[in-house]
């Protein structure tokens, strides 16, 4: 764990008010899938550093498909009896005896990106919603019902009928047979499943919708311009948008976003989705030039095609969600735009 990983983790856990929370995870077992991913990396980061700081005795497993990119990702922990590393793909259902009951699930494995919409979207699709019936499967088999914390999407929105504070009843419009309704779609399906199993089975399920997130440990091939714009600058290149550059986009750092997810879980109701949204509201073409400003010793330009690509059609047209309902658990975010892109950099630089 680098510098400013490390920084991130204990900003989550003492800068966010979660204080009075963290007593929770005592002598608890936590299952985190989709672990290798930047954020739920964090996550992970998090319950360990609690361990250590805190003598929680917090068991993590931590579940991801390749071993070699957790063991690497997990290096600092592998000695760490609290953490398992359980390698399995979120595809296949989960054997009784694999996996010790586990108190919470926080499930985030999945595909998201524009790229896998256009070359892999039926495992997009089947990621979605058989990864998250195997882990409804494998909860509700434990004795006591594990707290599920489904992590979502502000895809689940479509084009709402407002663009500006959008809250979590306004729905809108999603085109069945449109690229990006892949992803919107199999997000509105699982909520749905998630309310499926809560009825049936009594899971206890809690949800969250949030929109663009990155820092440290984003993925940089997954052909989003957020993630195309990051590598360009990373290889010192110059940022070509696809697009006029007007579309408006709402950004969350990932220090933001995790702190939320834990509101969420500690704090939120079964079936009561929450937002968590920053309010940092800038067009495409503003994001472009905040990373080349942060970038500015690489002398990268910013040139606008004006094209859209196929896997930009359909794109929701929301601009900025409304977290008055996770803001009334006492969250609250913490990063500007500017500093969130300066902690990527200094991250990749460390």
């Amino acid at each position: 764990m680098n510098r400013i990983i490390r920084e991130d983790v204990h900003s989550v856990i003492h800068g966010y008010g979660l204080d009075g929370k963290w007593e929770a995870f005592r002598d608890k077992t936590v299952l985190v899938t989709g672990g290798t991913s930047g954020f739920l990396a964090y996550f992970v980061y998090v319950l360990l550093e609690l361990n250590r700081g805190r003598n929680l005795n917090c068991a993590v497993i931590c579940m991801a498909r390749n071993l070699e990119k957790a063991k690497a990702m997990y290096a600092g922990y592998l000695d760490d009896s609290h953490l398992k590393i359980y390698i399995h793909d979120i595809l296949e259902p989960i054997a009784a005896h694999e996996l010790k009951d586990a108190d919470y699930i926080i499930h985030g494995a999945g595909i998201a990106g524009p790229r896998f919409y256009t070359g892999i979207p039926t495992k997009v699709l089947d990621t979605a919603y058989f990864g998250l019936r195997n882990i409804f499967e494998y909860a509700r088999r434990t004795p006591a019902k594990p707290s599920l914390l489904y992590i979502s999407s502000a895809a689940v929105y479509g084009d709402p009928l407002k663009e500006e504070g959008v809250g979590e009843n306004d729905y809108g419009y999603i085109d069945p047979l449109t690229v990006r309704s892949i992803y919107g779609e199999s997000k509105r399906i699982c909520e749905t499943m998630s309310l499926a199993y809560s009825i049936e089975y009594g899971l206890p399920v809690k949800i969250a919708r949030f929109p663009n997130s990155f820092g440290p440990g984003v993925r940089l091939d997954k052909g989003s311009a957020l993630a195309d714009f990051l590598a360009a600058a990373l290889k010192g290149e110059d940022i070509v948008m696809q697009s006029d550059g007007t579309a408006k986009r709402e950004f969350l750092y990932f220090t933001d976003l995790v702190a939320g997810l834990f509101y969420v879980l500690l704090s939120g109701d079964t079936l009561q989705p929450y937002n968590i949204g920053s309010g940092l509201v800038y067009t495409m073409k503003e994001f472009a030039q905040t990373v080349r400003d942060v970038f500015k010793e690489k002398n990268i330009a910013v040139k606008i095609l004006g094209s859209e690509r196929p896997e930009d059609q359909g794109s929701p047209k929301i601009k900025r969600l409304s977290a008055a309902r996770l803001s009334a658990l006492g969250w609250s975010p913490h990063i500007s735009l500017q500093e969130a892109v300066a902690r990527f950099k200094m991250s990749a630089e460390d």
